[in-house]
């Protein structure tokens, strides 16, 4: 499963390399990488948007990268007062999702997110 995942991500890679929208996400310092997930972080909102309709319209799964910024969510502002800004994470929550890295896809699928992270 660890190289089916492996395999399966940089068959995608080149692609989400040459696409401007999407920001470089850098792995070549690990000597396996098996995600689980494929996160995608862009460069604007505008771009998050059309990504996110078009995965959306194509039947592809994504979900917030680590839900998103944790301080906007209900049950952390519940319990913790007092935090300040997280610039960061406000970025990825704003500008970013991950799609599933199932050792499942299969090859037609591979296609379909190519052809996604080519536009």
């Amino acid at each position: 499963m660890v190289r089916v995942r492996e395999n399966n991500f940089y068959a995608l890679k080149p692609v989400m390399d040459k696409n401007p929208h999407i920001l470089d996400l850098r792995v070549g310092h690990m000597d396996i990488f098996s995600n689980f997930a494929v996160p995608l972080i862009f460069k604007s909102r505008e771009s998050f948007e059309r990504y996110r309709i078009a995965f959306e319209k194509a039947g592809v799964e994504i979900r917030p990268i680590i839900a998103g910024n944790m301080l906007h969510q209900p049950f952390y502002k519940k319990h913790v007062l007092g935090v300040g800004k997280c610039e960061n994470a406000d970025y990825i929550h704003r500008c970013g999702f991950y799609f599933g890295n199932n050792p499942e896809l299969t090859a037609s699928e591979i296609s379909l997110l190519k052809k996604l992270l080519a536009n």
